[in-house]
């Protein structure tokens, strides 16, 4: 994998784990999501106009359709990870949901691209399945019943991670298109798709804008931004590669819950943190 790519990806995990920050903080939920879907689809609708008039993109109906389904995969992947953050804690359901995504991503490039899993990638897969046992063996306890719908939640998310990834992957190679248009596209689809559910909850919306102004802005500026480097990596590096590396954010996850946070058990937690974050490069590098 190239340098620029490189760069790429850990530019954009780095920035994924700040903005899960603040989402935590915000507390997520369905008012939640839908105004970060109108607040990014505004502020970078400056930068798409002249990209959109200088590099049209050549959509077909298919392109169309394309987009839209993977519109609505980011929109329940958004949606299962916020429900994971309201039962869990973020040191615990951020590392769940990125390092057993790698894994999954792996299986779906070898179904749908051809690419055949390496003997590090099987080990790394070995690897991250460890960290999620230990990240989640307290919740086998009786009582705990929260934590273990979080981390539910968190596995859901995992899978969902996979299913755009590999998505967003065919999209990159099939469709003419700039990764800034298509990010901002898939996320004025499902503002326009959602529009009925926008217009049932604006006060709600309304009430979380005000609450969590700056922490909103800072999502809707740097999330898209994020995923938009990782876009822009998709097409000059393979899926296999990309999707691991970029979970190094699972370390940048867990110190952040925990030092931010004030999240206990902090020790255990970076272990796990840690051996999935080598389970996810065995997968990218070997």
């Amino acid at each position: 994998m190239s340098i620029v790519a490189v760069f790429l990806v850990l530019s954009s995990a780095a920035i994924h784990a700040l903005w899960n920050l603040q989402a935590k903080k915000v507390g997520g939920g369905l008012p939640f999501v839908l105004l970060t879907g109108v607040v990014s689809s505004l502020l970078y609708l400056p930068l798409v106009i002249p990209a959109w008039i200088f590099f049209t993109p050549i959509l077909d109906t298919p392109s169309v359709l394309l987009i839209g389904f993977g519109a609505m995969i980011h929109m329940v992947y958004f949606l299962l990870l916020m429900r994971g953050y309201k039962h869990g804690e973020m040191s615990v359901v951020y590392p769940l949901a990125r390092g057993t995504g790698p894994a999954l991503t792996m299986v779906c490039a070898a179904l749908f691209f051809d690419e055949t899993p390496t003997p590090g990638a099987i080990i790394g897969m070995i690897l991250i399945g460890l960290g999620v046992l230990i990240l989640s063996a307290p919740a086998l306890k009786a009582g705990l019943s929260h934590l273990r719908r979080g981390i539910g939640f968190a596995l859901l998310t995992g899978l969902l991670i996979a299913a755009y990834t590999t998505f967003d992957k065919r999209i990159m190679v099939s469709v003419v298109i700039l990764p800034l248009l298509y990010d901002w596209s898939a996320s004025a689809s499902r503002t326009v798709l959602l529009s009925p559910l926008i217009w049932i909850h604006r006060q709600e919306m309304g009430d979380v804008w005000r609450q969590h102004r700056n922490k909103i802005l800072f999502i809707c500026l740097v999330s898209p931004a994020g995923y938009i480097l990782m876009l822009s990596a998709m097409q000059i590096a393979p899926v296999t590669s990309i999707a691991p590396l970029r979970e190094t954010s699972i370390l940048f996850g867990a110190f952040l819950g925990i030092r931010m946070l004030g999240e206990g058990d902090g020790r255990r937690r970076l272990i796990a943190a840690a051996i999935m974050a080598v389970g996810a490069l065995s997968i990218a590098v070997w």
